[in-house]
């Protein structure tokens, strides 16, 4: 039913910003078809991050094959060298998953994420 979808819905949300928050995201932005926020990374050693993100294959990844959803998330890189640009993404991409792009593509996402954790934060 229509009300109890909005429900859901909106608790969701809730929960995706009460995290966002916990991470240090203070500023939404909204929009009709999508949320951000900028988190901090001020305390981020970018050197090593580029090296983890490298060593994990981010430059290598193939585009995903059509994998679309209603509810999710999307990991995009856009990645430039010497060679040149080159995008893709992966929606959701799982750790579990039997694709081994996808789960290096999730690999990769839970790296970026544990950019954005404080130092102090567990």
């Amino acid at each position: 039913d229509y009300t109890e979808a909005r429900r859901e819905q909106a608790t969701w949300v809730a929960r995706v910003r009460e995290l966002a928050a916990r991470l240090g995201c203070a500023e939404f932005r909204a929009r009709p078809d999508y949320e951000t926020c900028t988190l901090p990374t001020e305390h981020v050693d970018w050197a090593d991050a580029l090296a983890r993100l490298d060593s994990l294959g981010i430059a290598r990844l193939p585009q995903e094959q059509d994998r679309l959803g209603l509810d999710g998330v999307t990991l995009v890189v856009e990645y430039r060298d010497a060679a040149g640009y080159r995008a893709y993404s992966y929606w959701t991409p799982r750790v579990e998953a039997e694709d081994p792009n996808e789960r290096a593509a999730a690999t990769i996402m839970q790296a970026i994420a544990g950019l954005a954790r404080r130092p102090d934060s567990h």
